[in-house]
């Protein structure tokens, strides 16, 4: 069983070939918009229990936070306040732990391994990053958008000592 966490997920440009590669893919993003579309979109595999999204952002604790969504470029939509506001439409939604989520489905299906993280979620990373590294989560794959010099000292503090910079 492989599991595969899309954490900012956005429109699901990526799970079709994530369901090539895994069992199973956990998809979780913030806009509920995005999480509408993609229900429809992917139908079959959710149907199938291949697919499973989850529509909340990860934060520090479980809460209701501010999601800023950006009015002309979704993959822009972030929690942390943006310099330019006006490019935003702001929304109250749940937040929850990302931990929690993943340790979720590991119980779900009865697993210790996930084969892989891919995370993207704008200006938050290094948050969600504490957090896996905190409780002991490392997949066998692990994906980060890195927004800042921290994002390479939480890895290289990690127990991965391979690794690939782009």
């Amino acid at each position: 069983m492989k599991l595969i966490f899309d954490i900012g997920c956005n429109e699901g440009q990526n799970f079709d070939y994530y369901i090539k590669k895994g069992n199973v893919v956990i998809g979780v993003d913030g806009d509920q918009k995005l999480i509408k579309q993609n229900k429809k979109k992917f139908k079959n595999y959710i149907s199938k229990k291949k697919l499973y999204l989850e529509n909340c952002v990860v934060s520090k604790d479980k809460s209701k936070e501010k999601f800023y969504i950006h009015k002309y470029k979704n993959v822009l939509s972030q929690l942390k306040k943006p310099n330019k506001i006006d490019d935003y439409h702001t929304i109250k939604i749940e937040s929850r732990i990302c931990s929690n989520i993943i340790k979720k489905y590991l119980k779900k299906y009865n697993t210790k391994k996930i084969e892989f993280i891919k995370i993207d979620v704008e200006n938050s990373t290094a948050d969600v990053l504490r957090d896996l590294f905190k409780n002991k989560i490392f997949p066998n794959y692990l994906s980060v958008e890195a927004q800042s010099s921290e994002i390479l000292y939480l890895i290289l503090k990690s127990p991965y000592r391979s690794f690939k910079i782009l």
